[in-house]
C-alpha cells in the first residue's frame, strides 16, 4: 500500500510564499510522476484560486462534517486542476471554523481524522498550504503532518517567526505528533545581486545549516507572475527558468521525505 506523506508548507510570517511554493511544488511533483492534492487552509483562498477555483463543498465543509461526527463523501470535495493537480478548495468559511474545530472532543486531531480516510490514500503526497498564524487549525495541520517545509523570504525580517515554529515543532514532539519534523527551509526569493541579498543567504546557512534546502528559489517576478495569471505552476510553462528550481527542490523533498 501506498504511504501518503503528508507535508505542511507554514510560516507565521506573512508574504513568503506559502502558497506559491505549495503550488509549484505541487506541480513539479506531480512532472516527476507523483499524485499530488493541495489543500488549501487559508480564508483568503489564494490557492483555490490558482488551482481554478471553488465549485461545491470546501475543506471547511469536511472539517464542519467530521466535527458534527457526520461521514462525508471525501470525492465530492476533490476537484482537479487543469494541469493535473488535484486540490480541495477553501473558503471564507474557513474564518469561523477553529470554533468548530475546539468544542470537538478530539480537537487537536480533526484534520488528522479526515485525512485518514481510504480515499487519501491514493496520493503520494498532500500539501497543506497554511495560513500565517499559528491558530487551532494550523497545529490540526501539523499535528495531521509527517513533516513540514518553512519558506523565507529575502529582506530584513525574513527569520521573523520562525524560532517561534520550529519551538512549536519540539512541542508538537513532546506532545500530540512525535513523527512530526522539518523537511526543510526553503530560501524564496533569493536575491544574490545585492550585498544585503548575499548577507541573507550567508545569515540563513550559520543560522539553520543542514535544515535549508540546497535548492533555492530566485527572484523572478514576471515569471511568477505569469505563472499566477495562467492559474498553473512554473513547470508548466516553456521557457520559465524557474522550473528548474521547482524540480530540484520536489527533488529534495523526495529524498528528505
Amino acid at each position: 500500500m501506498r504511504k501518503t506523506k503528508i507535508i505542511s508548507i507554514a510560516n507565521e510570517k506573512g508574504g513568503v510564499g506559502k502558497t506559491t511554493t505549495t503550488h509549484n511544488l505541487g506541480s513539479a511533483l506531480t512532472q516527476l510522476g507523483k499524485r499530488v492534492l493541495v489543500i488549501d487552509l487559508d480564508k483568503q483562498c489564494n490557492l483555490t484560486t490558482l488551482c481554478g477555483g471553488l465549485t461545491g463543498k470546501s475543506i471547511c465543509d469536511l472539517i464542519y462534517e467530521e466535527c458534527m461526527g457526520r461521514s462525508s463523501t471525501v470525492s465530492e470535495v476533490i476537484r482537479s486542476s487543469d494541469n493535473g493537480l488535484d486540490y480541495i478548495g477553501s473558503s471564507k468559511m474557513l474564518d469561523s471554523i477553529n470554533a468548530q474545530i475546539a468544542c470537538h472532543a478530539d480537537s487537536p486531531y480533526v484534520l488528522k481524522r479526515i485525512l485518514s480516510s481510504e480515499e487519501f490514500t491514493k496520493y503520494d503526497y498532500i500539501l497543506l498550504d497554511n495560513k500565517p498564524a499559528i491558530d487551532i487549525l494550523t497545529q490540526n495541520a501539523l499535528n495531521a503532518s509527517d513533516g513540514i517545509i518553512i519558506p523565507i523570504e529575502a529582506g530584513l525580517f525574513a527569520f521573523d517567526g520562525i524560532d517561534g515554529l520550529l519551538a512549536k515543532v519540539r512541542s508538537l514532539n513532546a506532545t500530540t505528533n512525535p513523527r512530526l519534523k522539518v523537511i526543510g527551509i526553503l530560501y524564496n526569493k533569493a536575491e544574490h545581486i545585492t550585498e544585503f541579498g548575499r548577507a541573507i543567504d550567508q545569515a540563513t546557512k550559520e543560522n539553520f545549516g543542514a535544515a535549508m534546502f540546497s535548492t533555492q528559489i530566485p527572484y523572478r517576478k514576471a515569471q511568477t507572475e505569469r505563472a499566477i495569471s495562467l492559474g498553473t505552476g512554473c513547470v508548466n510553462i516553456r521557457n520559465n527558468t524557474l522550473a528548474e528550481a521547482y524540480l530540484a527542490l520536489a527533488g529534495e523533498v523526495i529524498k528528505r521525505s
